[in-house]
């Protein structure tokens, strides 16, 4: 109970200094997790592993408490310095995934409600990243996707300037391979996380990769999500509009998109 408390108590009591604000604020320091992160996980980890088959309610309620204690210590007390919110989202996705990187060492803990917490945390801004990632890098043809989609569904009938389509369409088929190239760049090293040797030995590099792995996959799902609507979006103005074979020369086949997305996917996992 006094080693628990001690955690806990020393992970309210951590404050960042100015020092941490000024880093945090410095892009190399997003792939380096917060000094606590590895010792919190491994004890968290530790305990559950214990107490899977007995399940005692006051360890699973201390538990509760230092993951609370943590979490608030990550998002509210050094997060919140990050003044850059895709920073932010990149510091926390790193130390969340380190997180999970050493709870997935015990498979059997992944049924837990802390592993559960943990997890849907990740995932959640792993999925606003990629929104904010995709948007930097193709914002007017998912902005012309999304409120052609609201025009559409306010009135199916929603005629358009034709001349906007073709810009949209041909900025698309002209720059989105090396616009992607770009932003997969960005994802590998905004997620090659910094940590000891000795925590890399003790975790598995191949486990500190995932998550790294995980986002590039659903960065390029949903891109093909998005480039899905946009073909319905062209769709329905060819049944509003008459068919024009100069805008439909510019739309790149869903075929061909699922072909070059996957050598994309090839290319920035060797």
């Amino acid at each position: 109970n006094i080693i628990f408390d001690d955690n806990v108590k020393s992970i309210k009591e951590c404050e960042p200094t100015k020092s941490d604000c000024r880093l945090l604020n410095q892009r190399k320091s997003l792939n380096t997790p917060h000094c606590t992160t590895v010792r919190v996980a491994s004890y968290i980890t530790a305990i559950l592993t214990l107490n899977v088959d007995n399940k005692q309610q006051i360890l699973t309620q201390r538990i509760e408490q230092l993951r609370c204690a943590f979490q608030t210590l990550l998002v509210q007390r050094f997060a919140d310095r990050i003044e850059d919110g895709m920073a932010r989202f990149i510091w926390l996705i790193n130390n969340y995934s380190i997180v999970i990187a050493i709870m997935n060492k015990e498979m059997n803990i992944a049924t837990t409600k802390t592993y559960r917490v943990f997890s849907e945390a990740l995932n959640k801004l792993s999925n606003q990243y990629i929104e904010e990632e995709l948007k930097q890098h193709l914002s007017r043809w998912i902005g012309f996707t999304l409120t052609m989609e609201q025009k559409l569904s306010n009135d199916e009938k929603t005629k358009i300037d034709m001349s906007q389509l073709e810009s949209v369409a041909r900025e698309f088929k002209t720059n989105w391979k090396e616009k992607l190239k770009v932003a997969m760049n960005n994802i590998r090293e905004n997620f090659a996380l910094n940590v000891d040797a000795t925590i890399t030995q003790q975790i598995d590099e191949k486990e500190l990769f995932r998550n790294q792995k995980v986002i590039k996959k659903k960065f390029l799902q949903q891109l093909l999500v998005y480039h899905a609507r946009f073909e319905q979006v062209v769709s329905k103005i060819f049944a509003n509009q008459g068919r024009n074979s100069q805008i439909q020369a510019l739309i790149v086949p869903g075929n061909t998109m699922k072909y070059d997305v996957k050598a994309l996917f090839g290319m920035f996992n060797e």
